[in-house]
């Protein structure tokens, strides 16, 4: 509006931000939004209890948001209702925390949980539409329920690490599936489990089981 009044509103009241140490946390309790580019780079993110953050891709269905720090979900962090393809995507071996009251909700909404980093990082029990492994080691340190695909791509591992992966489609398109002393569990009707012969499956004490009688 060119009104100086306006524009200092439009801001938040205090603090300094600095790139590569300090959090984002997004603190308003009900609905605010995250509005980025098709791509967009942050460090660490905090959601707090009561706040759902919504991630809208300006102009996008589709786009992402890249962390290279810390994410914290206290309550809800899920794709704009104009943006539902968008995804989260981890670049680093970071920390990820689930509030321990929402691990069925925190995520269940975004479209896509990505991982492209070097190294492992330790995913916690939560519930998520897709798990995406493009580089580097994803551990499970809990329980996790992937309502659409888990998608272990050429040079990646995903290490199931002793717990049930509910899943209704898994791709291993040249990577490895560590199933060991674990349980992979097809939750939902139309499961497809996809393995290239570049892929390597790793297993021992492990439970796969169908959807019905009728689907091995």
């Amino acid at each position: 509006t060119g009104s100086n009044v306006a524009l200092t509103a439009a801001w938040a009241g205090a603090g300094t931000f600095t790139y590569g140490t300090s959090t984002l946390v997004m603190a308003k309790s009900g609905t605010q939004n995250i509005t980025v580019p098709h791509n967009y780079n942050i460090g660490n993110l905090t959601i707090n209890d009561g706040s759902t953050t919504q991630l809208l891709i300006h102009n996008w269905d589709a786009g992402l948001i890249d962390i290279y720090g810390n994410l914290t979900v206290n309550e809800k962090f899920k794709a704009h209702a104009n943006s539902s393809s968008a995804m989260v995507r981890m670049r680093e071996a970071t920390t990820i925390t689930i509030g321990s009251d929402v691990r069925t909700t925190a995520l269940a909404e975004m479209g896509q949980f990505m991982f492209d980093l070097s190294g492992s990082i330790n995913v916690p029990e939560l519930t998520t539409k897709v798990i995406t492994i493009s580089n580097g080691t994803v551990v499970a340190t809990g329980d996790l329920t992937l309502t659409t695909e888990l998608e272990v791509n050429s040079g990646t591992t995903f290490n199931a690490n002793g717990n049930t992966i509910n899943t209704a489609e898994v791709d291993v398109n040249g990577g490895t599936l560590n199933l060991s002393n674990s349980t992979l569990n097809f939750a939902t009707a139309g499961q497809e489990w996809n393995m290239t012969s570049a892929s390597t499956l790793t297993t021992g004490n492990t439970t796969v089981t169908g959807y019905s009688s009728g689907n091995p």
